[in-house]
C-alpha cells in the first residue's frame, strides 16, 4: 500500500547554495498553500460538510486518530537502489472515517495522528509538515466528495456507501501521488518521468488497497463489534506482507551485492574499477556522496567521487587522523564528516584503500546497522578486484619499464615513437629526433667496482638526463648502458641539448666514496618522411652513435655518407664478394724504420682495393662492410696470404724484414685464428717470429676472456702481438701487462701534432716510457717530417713509420725504393745470430 507524503524524502541535491535551497522551500510552501486552499474549498463545497454517513460515538474520533498514527508507524519500505516503495495501512482508518466521522473531524484525525508520528518519529522539517498537512486534508476532502456524491445519486444505502469507499480512497491516493511527484520534481527535476512511474504503480495498487480497506470495514455495518473479525486477519495479513517485504528486501540486497562484483570487476584498470565502484556504492547504499581512495598503485593515489567531493580524505594508510577507521573491522563514522560512514578496504596484505559515504537518501535519511554491514561487505567484495587490477597494472608497468631506472624500456619506447610518427605534423618550429646514447668506459666500472656500482651510475645518469629534459620528451633505457630519447627541437636546440647531455655524463659519479668518470657518445637521427617506424630511426641513431664513438666527437648527426647499409653499401658488398672470389684485393707495404740506426727493419701490410668503376676504395669504407657481413675472415686470409708471399719474395732477394698485419676484432674472437695464420706461414715457409699481428686497443675489451685465449695461443706459436692506435681506447693497463704483447703503436693523431701541441708531446713521451717500462717496443706511426723523426729519436722511440719515410706502395715499387733510398734494409737474417750485422751489404 503506497504512501504519498514527503516525510521520507530528502529533497536535497549536492551543491545547492543557500539561495537555491530557499527557492525550493518557497516552491514547496507555495504548493502546500495551493493544496491547503484546495482542501478548504473542497471541504466547504461538500453537500453535507457536518454529517457522517453513519452515526457514531464520541470515542470514535480519538480511536481513529490513534489508528492513523498506528498506520503511519507501521510503514515498511522496500528499497531498490535509489528508489523506495513504502507500504502502510492508512487506507483502513480512512475507510472507517468515511463511514463514521464527519469530514472536519476526519481531516483533523488524519492530520493529528499522522503528523504526530512524522514529527516525533521521523523529525521532518517544518515545510514538509506543512505540505503533508495540506495534502492529507485535500485527500480526505476529495474522498468525502466521492462518497457523498455516490450516496446522493444512489439513494444512500449502506451498501452504496461501502462500495463508494473504493473509488474514493483510490482517487485520493492517486491525487496524492501526483502532488508528491510535483514537490519532489522541484528539487530533482524529471516531473514527467516521475509522474509516469508513480501512476503506473498507483493505478492498480490504489484500487487494490481501497478494496482491502472496504472489506475490513464491511462487517461493522452489521455490528461495530464485528470489527475484530476484520482486524485479526488484517493484522495477520499485514505481518505476512511485512515479512515478505523484508525478505524481498534482503534478496534484493543480496542480488545487488553479487551483481556488484560483476559490474565492478569487468575491467583490469584501477581507475575504471574505482570509478565503477563509487557509482555502484552510491546506488546500493542510496547515498548522494561517495569517496573512494586506493593507495600505493603504480600511478600513485587513485581517487573517485560521486557527488560533491568529500573533504580531508587520507592520502595514505598512515594518516593518524584516520587510524581508528583503518583499525576497525566494520564501517564506522569517519572523523570530521558528520553523518557519514567509512570503511577500510583491506586484505591479508594490509590496507588497500578507503570507502566513505555520506548523505543517505531513499526511505530513511540516516544510516542504520544494516548499512554498516552492507558497506563493509561491499569493501570486502571490492578488495580482490582492486588488488587484481593493481597487480595487472604492476605487471603491465614492469613489462613496459626498466626495473632499475623506472624509465620506459625498448618496447614501450618503440611504441611511443611509432605513435608519434603516425601523428600529423604539428605547427611551430622544431623537428622530432631520436637520440641514442651509450656510456663509454661503463664496462670498466662494472668490472672494477662491481655491478652494484654500475647500477648506481645508471640510476644517477638517468636522473641527470631527466633534469635536462622538457615536458613532452620521452627518455628510455633500452638495455645495459644504452639510453634513447625522443624529443622535438630546432637544429640549434638539438645540438645544445646533445652538448648538455654529453657534459652531464662527464661529471664525476660518486660511488662508495670514489669519483667515477665516464663519457658518452650520442647518435642523433631526425625524423623524415621515409621513416615509417621506430626501428629505422633507432638504426640511424645507432649508426650516428658509433660514428661519434669512432671520431670521439661526443655526438654525431645521422648522414647518408656514414650509413653502411645504404644501397651504395649493398652494392659495395656484392662487388667486394666478387673481388675476394678472384683474389682482387691488393696488398701495399709500408716500411718501418729503426730510429736509432736508420735501418728499415720491417713492413706493415695494408689492404687496397681498386674497383673497376669506383677506382681506389678506402679500407675505411670496405673493411666495416666486410666486418658487418662476415667477409672479414676472407679479407684477412687473403691479405695475410698475399703479404706473407711478398715477405718470402723479399727474403729471397736478401731483405730480411719483419711483417705486421692488421687484425679485425672479429678475427681476434675467432678460435681458429692461430690455425689460419700458421696455414699461411707454412705455405710460404715463413718463420712465425717475423710476423706481428696488430690489434686495436678497444678490441681487447670485447669478450676479454675469449680474446686473451686467442692471443695466448698465437704467442705459443711465436707470433708477436702489437697494440695499434694506443692511447685512443680504454684498455686497462693492469689487463694489458698480463698479455703477451711485445709492441705498442702510438696513434698518428698524437704524433702528427707532436711539434705543435704540448699535451700531445707529453702523451707521446709517456707512452714511450710506459712501453719501455713494460718491456715493449714502441712504434710511432704518422711520421711525416724529419723534425718529428728527430724529436722521436730524442724520446728514445724505437720504430717510426709514416709518409715522411715512405708511403704504402706495391711490392715492386717497394723493392725499387729499397734499392735507391738512403735508408738501407736489414740484409742479415735477424733469426740467425751468426749472420747478424748492423748494416747489410
Amino acid at each position: 500500500m503506497g504512501r504519498h507524503s514527503l516525510d521520507q524524502h530528502r529533497l536535497g541535491r549536492d551543491g545547492l547554495g543557500v539561495n537555491e535551497q530557499t527557492r525550493i522551500v518557497a516552491r514547496i510552501c507555495s504548493l502546500a498553500g495551493v493544496l491547503a486552499v484546495g482542501s478548504l474549498v473542497t471541504t466547504l463545497a461538500l453537500p453535507h460538510p457536518g454529517e457522517s454517513a453513519i452515526a457514531s460515538h464520541w470515542w470514535v474520533l480519538p480511536l481513529l486518530t490513534i489508528a492513523f498514527a498506528a498506520a503511519e508507524r507501521s510503514v515498511f519500505h522496500v528499497e531498490f537502489r535509489r528508489e523506495a516503495l513504502s507500504f502502510s495501512l492508512s487506507e483502513v482508518p480512512t475507510a472507517f472515517a468515511l463511514l463514521y466521522l464527519a469530514p472536519g473531524p476526519a481531516i483533523a484525525a488524519r492530520i493529528v495522528g499522522s503528523l504526530a508520528v512524522i514529527v516525533f518519529e521521523w523529525r521532518s522539517k517544518w515545510f514538509k509538515l506543512l505540505f503533508n498537512s495540506a495534502l492529507f486534508a485535500l485527500e480526505t476532502a476529495l474522498a468525502y466528495h466521492v462518497v457523498q456524491f455516490a450516496v446522493e445519486h444512489w439513494h444512500g444505502s449502506r451498501v452504496v456507501t461501502l462500495l463508494a469507499i473504493v473509488p474514493a480512497t483510490s482517487i485520493a491516493t492517486i491525487i496524492g501521488s501526483i502532488m508528491v511527484s510535483a514537490a519532489i520534481s522541484f528539487v530533482e527535476g524529471g516531473f514527467r518521468h516521475r509522474l509516469i512511474s508513480e501512476l503506473r504503480l498507483s493505478t492498480w495498487v490504489a484500487p487494490l488497497n481501497a478494496t482491502v480497506a472496504a472489506l475490513v470495514v464491511a462487517p461493522t455495518l452489521i455490528d461495530p463489534w464485528l470489527v475484530a473479525l476484520s482486524l485479526v486477519p488484517l493484522a495477520a495479513f499485514w505481518g505476512v506482507m511485512r515479512s515478505h517485504g523484508q525478505l524481498e528486501q534482503r534478496f534484493r540486497d543480496l542480488d545487488d551485492l553479487h551483481g556488484f562484483v560483476g559490474r565492478v570487476g569487468h575491467s583490469l584498470n584501477v581507475q575504471e574499477i574505482v570509478q565503477a565502484a563509487a557509482t555502484e556504492v552510491a546506488a546500493l547504499l542510496r547515498v548522494r556522496r561517495v569517496g573512494i581512495v586506493v593507495f600505493g598503485t603504480e600511478d600513485g593515489l587513485r581517487r573517485n567521487d560521486v557527488g560533491k567531493p568529500l573533504p580531508n580524505l587520507p592520502t595514505s594508510a598512515d594518516d593518524p587522523a584516520w587510524a581508528n577507521v583503518f583499525a576497525a573491522t566494520t564501517a564506522v563514522e569517519p572523523p570530521g564528516l558528520g553523518a557519514a560512514l567509512a570503511v577500510a578496504v583491506r586484505d591479508g596484505e594490509g590496507v588497500v584503500g578507503l570507502i566513505v559515504v555520506a548523505e543517505r537518501e531513499g526511505a530513511q535519511d540516516h544510516f542504520r546497522i544494516t548499512d554498516r554491514v552492507r558497506l563493509a561487505t561491499l569493501a570486502e567484495q571490492f578488495t580482490p578486484n582492486v588488488r587484481k587490477a593493481a597487480l595487472h597494472e604492476q605487471i603491465d608497468h614492469e613489462a613496459r619499464h626498466d626495473s632499475l631506472t623506472g624509465l620506459p624500456n625498448r618496447a614501450q619506447f618503440e611504441r611511443q615513437v611509432n605513435a608519434a610518427l603516425k601523428l600529423p605534423a604539428s605547427g611551430g618550429s622544431g623537428q622530432q629526433v631520436v637520440m641514442l646514447m651509450d656510456l663509454d668506459r661503463f664496462k670498466e666500472v662494472n668490472d672494477t667496482l662491481g655491478h652494484h656500482a654500475g647500477d648506481a651510475v645508471l640510476i644517477d645518469f638517468a636522473r641527470r638526463l631527466l633534469g635536462r629534459l622538457q615536458p613532452g620528451d620521452l627518455l628510455s633505457r633500452l638495455a645495459g648502458d644504452e639510453f634513447a630519447l625522443l624529443c622535438k627541437r630546432d637544429s640549434d636546440g638539438i645540438k645544445e641539448l646533445a652538448d648538455q647531455l654529453v657534459e652531464e655524463a662527464r661529471k664525476p659519479f660518486s660511488i662508495d666514496g670514489l669519483e667515477v668518470v665516464v663519457t658518452m657518445s650520442i647518435g642523433v637521427a631526425p625524423t623524415t618522411a621515409i621513416d615509417l617506424d621506430a626501428a629505422s630511426l633507432l638504426r640511424k641513431a645507432d649508426i650516428a652513435m658509433y660514428a661519434a664513438k669512432h671520431n670521439h666527437t661526443g655526438f654525431e648527426m645521422y648522414r647518408d655518407d656514414i650509413d653502411r647499409r645504404t644501397p651504395a653499401r649493398l652494392a659495395m658488398l656484392g662487388d667486394l664478394r666478387n673481388a675476394l672470389e678472384i683474389n682482387g684485393l691488393q696488398v701495399f707495404l709500408q716500411p718501418k724504420l729503426d730510429i736509432a740506426t736508420g735501418i728499415v727493419t720491417g713492413l706493415e701490410a695494408l689492404a687496397r682495393w681498386e674497383h673497376p668503376a669506383r677506382g681506389w676504395v678506402s679500407p675505411e669504407d670496405f673493411i666495416p662492410v666486410a666486418e658487418e657481413t662476415g667477409l672479414i675472415k676472407q679479407v684477412t686470409d687473403q691479405v695475410l696470404g698475399t703479404a706473407v708471399a711478398h715477405l718470402h719474395k723479399l727474403q729471397t732477394m736478401g731483405h730480411h724484414l719483419s711483417l705486421a698485419v692488421n687484425l679485425s676484432t672479429h678475427d681476434l674472437l675467432d678460435d681458429q685464428l692461430p690455425e689460419r695464420v700458421m696455414r699461411q706461414l707454412n705455405r710460404h715457409d715463413v718463420d712465425p717470429a717475423l710476423i706481428t699481428l696488430e690489434i686495436t686497443e678497444s678490441s681487447l675489451l670485447i669478450d676479454a676472456p675469449r680474446a686473451r685465449a686467442t692471443i695466448e695461443r698465437l704467442n705459443e706459436h711465436g707470433i708477436r702481438l702489437s697494440v695499434d692506435d694506443f692511447g685512443t681506447g680504454y684498455s686497462s693497463l693492469s689487463y694489458l701487462r698480463h698479455l703477451p704483447v711485445s709492441e705498442l703503436k702510438i696513434d698518428r693523431s698524437f704524433v702528427s701534432q707532436l711539434l705543435f701541441d704540448e699535451q700531445d708531446e707529453v702523451i707521446v713521451r709517456s707512452i714511450i716510457e710506459l712501453g719501455h717500462n713494460l718491456g715493449m717496443q714502441v712504434v710511432a706511426e704518422g711520421v711525416e717530417t724529419d723534425e718529428v723523426l728527430n724529436r722521436l729519436r730524442g724520446f728514445s722511440c724505437d720504430i717510426a713509420q709514416g709518409f715522411g719515410i715512405c708511403r704504402p706502395v706495391p711490392v715492386e715499387r717497394l723493392v725499387a725504393w729499397l734499392n735507391t733510398t738512403h735508408h738501407p734494409s736489414r740484409r742479415a737474417d735477424p733469426l740467425n745470430v751468426d749472420q747478424w750485422s748492423v748494416r747489410g751489404n
